[in-house]
């Protein structure tokens, strides 16, 4: 599952008001915390993850750049 299914999933959760499906879809997040610790960090923020969001921000610091962004990222503010 990449991060545009999760985005998606979690958006649906979030409007619906599906807690149970929103604790699940944090487990592709740990999974592309290394391909893309930009992202998952500014999900698990929007969503309320301060463990995820955490995770990623450390995990970030391994990266020496980042080169590109998915679209939805450009919606979450900053």
């Amino acid at each position: 599952m990449d991060l545009d299914e999760v985005w998606r999933i979690l958006v649906a959760a979030e409007k619906y008001d599906m807690q149970s499906l929103k604790g699940l879809s944090m487990g592709p997040l740990m999974l592309a915390v290394d391909d893309d610790p930009l992202s998952v960090y500014a999900v698990a923020c929007r969503f309320g993850s301060a463990e995820m969001a955490a995770h990623a921000a450390k995990a970030s610091l391994k990266t020496p750049t980042f080169t590109s962004r998915p679209a939805w990222l450009s919606s979450i503010s900053g």
